[in-house]
């Protein structure tokens, strides 16, 4: 049965390693645009190129998935390690797949890491714009801190800074 499914296996990998690849320089594009000024447009734009290749990357996920229990491995790190050792064992050529699959672990690793931190950045912003909002609304700031016990309590000193 592997001799049938190596070669689909293999070709999903390559395309989840491509996606991937898409996904990660996507994530730079956004971090880069963190950090610049030019936010607004381009920012929705990757967000939605982001959440279409999250969407394929989860069918790729379900297709190896779906490959790996037609052999009836279970689909985690291990069954994908079983699965090339069947195939090495029937002469087949894993060379190039392991090496993809290697590659895109490492790259999903990174895009992990550099999504929390673009979602890091993009918390700081909207915290920012509330802030602003808060005080061209004249609403009042409190400041939040933490008491002996643990709870959190407003600043006693925090005030409007204007009122209409």
């Amino acid at each position: 049965m592997i001799n049938k499914t190596f070669p689909i296996a293999e070709k999903l990998i390559s395309n989840g390693l491509s996606l991937s690849r898409t996904l990660f320089q996507a994530l730079q594009d956004e971090s880069q645009l963190l950090i610049n000024q030019d936010k607004d447009k381009k920012l929705d734009a990757i967000t939605q190129h982001k959440q279409h290749l999250i969407s394929e990357i989860s069918q790729f996920t379900q297709q190896i998935g779906q490959v790996l229990q037609t052999e009836q491995l279970n689909a985690d790190k291990n069954g994908l390690t079983t699965y090339f050792e069947r195939a090495k064992a029937v002469s087949m050529d894993t060379q190039k797949a392991e090496h993809d699959w290697q590659e895109l672990i490492t790259l999903s690793e990174k895009a992990r890491d550099l999504n929390n931190q673009n979602g890091a950045g993009i918390e700081l912003l909207l915290r920012h714009t509330r802030l602003s909002l808060n005080i061209l609304k004249g609403k009042p700031q409190s400041v939040h801190t933490y008491g002996r016990d643990g709870s959190t309590q407003a600043d006693a000193g925090s005030k409007t800074l204007y009122t209409a």
